[in-house]
């Protein structure tokens, strides 16, 4: 099978997982990251066909060079979360929440240079910068950097100036400091809630306080099963059971159970409408 023919299966779903296109696609994981880098380039460049056309092929990118821990891929996974922010919820819907902290640490090579700017970008989307938060949780907890460094800097974020008014990147910063156990940020989470920036539908105070309470091993044993799960060896086990795909030769797996991966249609969105999926996706993810 040549390499045009399985990204030209990946463009189009018809509702059927491609088992045999993703085995051929990781048998020849070299030669084909090249061919996913321009996809995702070709997305950055002009991205209103991908959301017109309801394409594809952006998120097997995505996840297959995720999966391939592909280093030479890390700036365009920047470049697409740091895009206008009405773009990147159209091209990836939930899988920027749900999977792109994994993807961003996995390509990331070691370097946090790159997730810390998206972190600082006042412009980009809130759920991307969450996501490059989530790729910092993950590096602290493999031991990429350390818990402190990283503590000492999302505790600077605090200033009520990293976002506009009525942000969600304090709740999900807030989130983040909650995975890394929130001990020594204590006064600077109690201040936040005082200044309004934490919202107690993200995260409650009783939360961190809980935290407290089982220690930092249970916080971070607890992130290392979010780790396991969100980067798994088996690339099929990962895939093929989201909503997307409504068969596959092998599934054994009711079409009820399978997560809501889709890509978001719509142009405009509420805060409220986006405050709520975040507050779900954060308790799903924080608090199972």
């Amino acid at each position: 099978m040549e390499i045009s023919e399985i990204l030209e299966v990946f463009r189009i779903n018809d509702g059927v997982y491609k088992r045999k296109c993703i085995d051929e696609a990781v048998k020849r994981k070299d030669e084909i990251i090249p061919y996913l880098i321009s996809i995702l380039e070709n997305v950055v460049s002009n991205p209103k066909p991908y959301i017109e056309n309801d394409c594809y092929d952006q998120l097997y990118a995505v996840i297959l060079l995720g999966y391939f821990k592909a280093h030479q891929a890390h700036s365009i996974m920047i470049d697409l979360l740091s895009m206008p922010e009405d773009i990147p919820p159209q091209l990836f819907g939930d899988i920027i929440s749900k999977d792109f902290p994994a993807i961003l640490f996995q390509t990331c090579g070691g370097e946090l240079d790159k997730i810390k700017s998206l972190i600082l970008n006042r412009k980009a989307n809130d759920f991307c910068r969450g996501a490059a938060l989530g790729a910092m949780v993950y590096a602290v907890v493999d031991g990429m950097v350390t818990r402190e460094e990283t503590l000492d800097f999302f505790g600077s974020l605090f200033t009520g100036k990293e976002a506009k008014e009525d942000s969600t990147f304090w709740d999900l910063l807030a989130n983040c400091i909650y995975d890394l156990y929130p001990e020594e940020l204590m006064p600077v989470i109690q201040k936040a809630y005082k200044d309004d920036l934490i919202d107690s539908w993200a995260i409650k105070i009783e939360d961190f306080e809980e935290s407290l309470q089982h220690g930092k091993k249970a916080t971070f044993d607890r992130v290392r099963m979010d780790m396991k799960r969100d980067m798994p060896a088996d690339i099929h086990e990962y895939m093929s059971w989201w909503a997307c795909f409504e068969t596959e030769e092998e599934s054994t797996i009711p079409f009820d159970s399978k997560p809501n991966i889709t890509v978001i249609s719509s142009t405009k969105r509420s805060n409220e409408k986006k405050r709520e999926k975040m507050a779900k996706n954060l308790r799903k993810r924080n608090r199972r």
